[in-house]
């Protein structure tokens, strides 16, 4: 005697005879011998319903004991049965010593009986379920996974009967069907079959989800989609589904005002929270902050959506130039859980609080971690550079703002440009920096005129440019009186009255405002900075290196060298300082020669290299620490291009590129240096820098300044120094914190 196994356990049938035949050979010996009864199916009057269990194993039912649970192999002709039990013994069975058997059942046989009945007896309800226990429920319990396929083959086609038996029924498609093809891929027969239904039942809300599904996995089928959400709408005006696509499209495709009106139909009529996240963050885009703010308030006490709610309420807020309030729930919502473009959305707001609150370096910080156009646009206008990444933008309004910024950064680099682009009929605004454009391009001529028109514009912004365009006009009597508008501390105010002195002749007076201009944030600071030449040079050590040395391998009066194992020679020849040979493979593969100089005396360095030689190298100027751990080299690529990249603590980072490149084989690489910070420019353009990179604090006391190259194992290449110009202050005072040269 055996007890029941568990699901899935039953030992293989012996050779032999098929094991179905023995069974029915079995059946029907025994019924005409009346030895006893065998029962092949659970429930065989076909009046009753078959039920959906699953018997593993033969079974034989005895009058007096437990049954036995195995395999029926064989029938004698005495009516006895041979039998295998589940622990792999053998036993005979007398006949007339058992009640009756119960033949194996799997669950693919339980579906396709129980199957049969429900169609026989009309009972599509029924069916629904017998297709589900089948397909899920059987196959969710079991662990063998060959019973498990089977049942699952004979759900699926079970339900493909049941849909032909009963072709109109829109729930039996919803609950079995549809999901069977579904689960198997079959999107061609899914779309076939929900389209056959919508059009015996509009209303069949499924039907239409099914095919919005099918259509929005495929791209090339986004008209269609939009068609089909349209047709859906017509017959379910007010349904969560289509308006919930829809808007999800609308906002993806930038249309925010058909987006905005979806969501609030999900979000109102259907309290759905995520839609409810859609229209605050939708109206948020379209301007209506206080909208955006009474919408993401409400989702603040559901958990899912908190964060991201506090993460539009933050920038509600600061729209509305609650600047304290945006703050608090912009870095609340930082500290709980952000999708990553609502994360970095959070951080470029928190970069406008501290940009408002008057801490720049702050929203510098904040910006620049982010990869993000509208980022990098506020970064080019903290900077005031040029912003040339206009079609990245993704608001027709950012795109305006970008244009406007552009034009403001050739105005006040004295570049006509500014006119380009801008149509004084467009706006206020356009017709404000046409005027300035015009002034540009005629040079001050009429200077009061435009002055005139200027003034219809008011605010601080205005007068400077008032001002600027008498100076411009060389009006410079008429500025200086026209600087009491400015406030004191304006940082244009000074730098005007630096102008307006140095145009009236009144030189010792334009030195005293320059000192005071050079202390402020805030101004022209390119100008600043190279007004400092003029004012700050004047006692400047100017060393002329024209490498004018003696032919050898030695570089001479001071200079020193390094190029360990890297194959490169280094030698002076014909008033040039060479580096040349082929790169052998080395862990350090620069070669480089250079001179030290104190670092509070240095200013500016300006290399002429002769790059004829190039080929596949990078060489050019480097400004390190006297270690060569620390700084910043400036190179000419083998693309022609320039690129700088920064060491820290003896670790280069990579190259990265500059907007430069060079023509012909010879180039001029300038530095320029301050207070630690290191700025590239181009010889013939002195007034736009390139930031390239800064030493911490303090800096390091000894500079090395110097030519360098390196490439590729097996490269040969070759370059030659021929010029090299360093710029430095005046002598340290003997006491004081404040290092001479500086202002």
């Amino acid at each position: 005697m055996a007890m029941p196994p568990s699901a899935g356990l039953r030992p293989a049938a012996p050779a032999g005879r098929s094991r179905p035949m023995r069974v029915l050979a079995a059946a029907c010996l025994l019924a005409l011998l009346g030895v006893g009864q065998i029962s092949l199916l659970h429930g065989d009057d076909e009046d009753s319903r078959p039920d959906l269990t699953v018997t593993e194993y033969d079974t034989i039912f005895y009058k007096d004991k437990p049954s036995d649970y195995g395999t029926i192999t064989d029938v004698k002709s005495d009516g006895s049965l041979e039998m295998v039990l589940i622990d792999g013994t053998k036993h005979t069975i007398a006949a007339g010593s058992y009640v009756r058997t119960v033949a194996r059942r799997p669950a693919a046989k339980a579906v396709k009986q129980r199957g049969a009945w429900d169609m026989k007896h009309d009972d599509p309800d029924d069916l629904i379920k017998t297709v589900q226990w089948g397909y899920k429920d059987y196959p969710a319990k079991t662990k063998d996974e060959a019973l498990a396929a089977a049942s699952k083959e004979a759900a699926l086609n079970l339900a493909t009967k049941a849909m032909d038996r009963w072709p109109n029924n829109t729930d039996l498609a919803t609950k079995t069907v549809l999901p069977l093809l579904q689960d198997k891929g079959d999107t061609k027969g899914i779309e076939e079959l929900a389209r056959r239904l919508v059009k015996v039942d509009p209303h069949w809300t499924e039907g239409y989800e099914y095919v919005a599904k099918v259509m929005e996995a495929d791209a090339a089928r986004s008209d269609e989609l939009l068609a089909w959400l349209g047709d859906w709408l017509k017959f379910q005006p007010t349904a969560f589904r289509p308006n919930q696509y829809l808007a999800r499209i609308h906002e993806t495709a930038g249309n925010l005002r058909l987006a905005e009106e979806e969501y609030r139909k999900c979000y109102v009529m259907h309290k759905d929270l995520d839609s409810g996240l859609g229209y605050a963050r939708t109206s948020l885009a379209r301007g209506d902050a206080e909208k955006a703010l009474a919408s993401a308030t409400e989702l603040f006490t559901s958990e899912a959506q908190a964060d991201e709610a506090k993460a539009i309420a933050g920038a509600a807020k600061l729209a509305l130039n609650d600047v304290a309030g945006a703050q608090a729930l912009l870095e609340e919502a930082l500290k709980g859980k952000l999708g990553d473009e609502s994360a970095k959305m959070a951080h470029y707001n928190l970069g406008v609080v501290s940009f408002r609150s008057g801490k720049p370096d702050d929203a510098r910080t904040q910006w620049a971690q982010l990869d993000l156009p509208v980022a990098k646009l506020a970064l080019a206008i903290l900077d005031r550079k040029a912003f040339t990444e206009i079609e990245t933008l993704k608001t027709d309004g950012l795109k305006e703002l970008a244009k406007v910024l552009n034009a403001c950064v050739d105005l006040e680099n004295g570049r006509s440009a500014a006119a380009v682009g801008l149509d004084a009929r467009l706006s206020a605004r356009h017709l404000y920096l046409s005027e300035l454009a015009k002034l540009i391009l005629n040079g001050g001529t009429n200077a009061e005129v435009i002055v005139r028109d200027l003034q219809s514009t008011p605010g601080l912004e205005s007068q400077r440019w008032q001002i600027y365009a008498l100076l411009l006009g060389q009006k410079f009597k008429e500025a200086e009186s026209s600087l009491g508008q400015l406030p004191e501390d304006d940082p244009y105010y000074l730098a005007y009255h630096v102008c307006a002195s140095q145009g009236l002749g009144h030189a010792d007076q334009a030195k005293v405002w320059y000192q005071k201009a050079a202390k402020t944030s805030g101004g022209p600071s390119k100008w600043i900075s190279e007004v400092a030449l003029v004012y700050q040079s004047g006692n400047d050590t100017v060393i002329d290196e024209k490498f004018n040395w003696p032919v050898g391998d030695m570089p001479n009066d001071g200079w020193q060298y390094s190029a360990p194992g890297t194959g490169i020679h280094i030698h002076s020849d014909g008033s040039q300082l060479l580096l040349d040979g082929t790169q052998s493979a080395n862990p350090e593969p620069v070669s480089r020669a250079w001179v030290v100089e104190q670092e509070s005396r240095f200013r500016q360095v300006k290399l002429d290299i002769d790059l004829t030689g190039l080929a596949n190298a990078t060489a050019g100027l480097e400004v390190l620490d006297n270690d060569h751990k620390n700084g910043v080299a400036l190179a000419v690529r083998s693309d022609s291009r320039l690129a700088y990249r920064v060491s820290t603590n003896g670790v280069w980072a990579a190259w990265q590129p500059l907007a430069l490149q060079i023509q012909g084989t010879h180039a001029t690489l300038c530095i320029d240096y301050q207070f630690g910070r290191m700025q590239a420019f181009m010889s013939d353009e002195p007034l736009t820098k390139y930031p390239l990179s800064s030493f911490g604090s303090p800096p390091p006391e000894v500079l090395a300044i110097g030519i360098f190259g390196t490439a590729d194992p097996g490269v040969a290449w070759k370059i030659a120094g021929t010029h090299m110009q360093i710029l430095l202050k005046p002598q340290t005072a003997p006491a004081g914190t404040r290092r001479l040269g500086d202002p």
